[in-house]
C-alpha cells in the first residue's frame, strides 16, 4: 500500500475546502436572488400603493384626477397638476415593466394601466413625453396598453 505524504493530504483537503466554498458560494448567491427578487416586489406593491395613497391624501389631486377621466377641461393649474401626476405613473409603469422583463417580479398590473390609459389626457401626456418609439416599453405599452 502507497502511503500519502503530508503534502498530498493537504493538497486533498485544499481542494475539497475550494468545491466546499463554491457550493456555498453558489448557495448564497440564489439567496441574494431570492432577496433581490422579494426587494423587487415589495417596491411593486409600494409603487400601487402610493399612486391611491397620494389621491386619498390629497382631495385637491383626487378632484383634478376626476375631472380628467371624465373628460371635462383642466384649468392650467390643474392641467400642470395632472401631468405631473401622470408622468410620475408613467415612470412607476417603465420601472415596473423592467423588473417584470428582467424576471424579478412575475406579472404587472396590465387591467389598472389600461383603465389609466383610456383617459384621453392621459393618452396626450404619454405620447408628448417622448417615450422612444424603439423602445421595449414603449413597444409594449402600443401592443398590450394603449391598443386595448
Amino acid at each position: 500500500m502507497k502511503k500519502i505524504d503530508l503534502g498530498q493530504t493537504i493538497g486533498i483537503l485544499a481542494n475539497l475546502g475550494v468545491i466546499a466554498g463554491i457550493i456555498f458560494l453558489g448557495l448564497e448567491l440564489r439567496q441574494n436572488n431570492e432577496l433581490l427578487a422579494a426587494q423587487a416586489r415589495q417596491a411593486q406593491l409600494e409603487a400601487r400603493s402610493s399612486a391611491t395613497t397620494l389621491i386619498l391624501n390629497n382631495p385637491e389631486l383626487a378632484q383634478i384626477a376626476y375631472t380628467a377621466s371624465v373628460g371635462e377641461p383642466l384649468a392650467p393649474e390643474e392641467g400642470y397638476v395632472y401631468e405631473t401626476y401622470v408622468v410620475n405613473q408613467i415612470a412607476q409603469m417603465q420601472w415596473q415593466y423592467g423588473e417584470y422583463a428582467a424576471g424579478y417580479i412575475d406579472r404587472i398590473p396590465i387591467p389598472a394601466w389600461r383603465v389609466a390609459a383610456q383617459i384621453p389626457r392621459w393618452q396626450e401626456i404619454y405620447r408628448s413625453i417622448n417615450i422612444s418609439s424603439s423602445s421595449e416599453f414603449a413597444q409594449f405599452m402600443e401592443d398590450n396598453v394603449l391598443s386595448n
